[in-house]
């Protein structure tokens, strides 16, 4: 599979309250921000339940299911490297990659958020486990039962080169540089 070269960028800020606000800033400057506050009640009980509990809490309401590519990422960072994410967050995302048109716009924004979310919380990750921890949360958190291919690109893919993948067991091979002769256009 080939990257996209279009980006999803996601900036965490800690917050002196206990909740967390995940705003996606809108695509359009004519558009408003998609915004989902949780409050530290509900950020505890997230945390507390498991991912099945978290994907029907965002599946009960369409307006919020947005959110949950992106807190979902930050449930299983709790859930499987045990951050501290009980503190107050603010996270903000910004993505060019075209939703809803099969390039991979959920996995962008897992992987920007997983990156940020380790930053944040001072936690080394490489790219393979990071994707595997986004394909985790777009499963069990989102329900979207996708494999590990667009994940694993977002991840660890090189632009201008095909990630050479065995997708079961997610084992990267190495990338093919593409002939010069060979162009690739998307139409989303």
């Amino acid at each position: 599979q080939l990257p996209a070269a279009e980006a999803a960028l996601v900036a965490t800020q800690s917050a002196e309250s206990s909740s967390w606000l995940v705003a996606s800033l809108p695509a359009a400057p004519s558009s408003e921000p998609r915004v989902v506050s949780l409050d530290g009640e509900r950020v505890r009980t997230l945390l507390a339940n498991d991912y099945a509990f978290a994907r029907s809490w965002f599946q009960r309401d369409p307006s919020i299911g947005w959110a949950a590519y992106i807190v979902g990422v930050l449930l299983v960072l709790a859930g499987e490297r045990r951050a501290k994410c009980d503190q107050g967050l603010r996270v903000v995302v910004s993505s060019r990659v075209p939703e809803a048109k099969g390039v991979s716009s959920s996995a962008a924004l897992e992987v920007a958020t997983m990156r940020a979310a380790c930053a944040h919380f001072g936690i080394a990750m490489d790219g393979v486990e990071a994707a595997r921890l986004c394909q985790m949360a777009e499963n069990h958190v989102v329900g979207a039962p996708c494999g590990i291919m667009d994940q694993m690109t977002s991840a660890v893919g090189r632009a201008d080169e095909l990630l050479v993948l065995l997708c079961q067991p997610a084992e990267v091979r190495g990338t093919a540089r593409l002939p010069a002769s060979v162009a690739v256009t998307v139409n989303a």
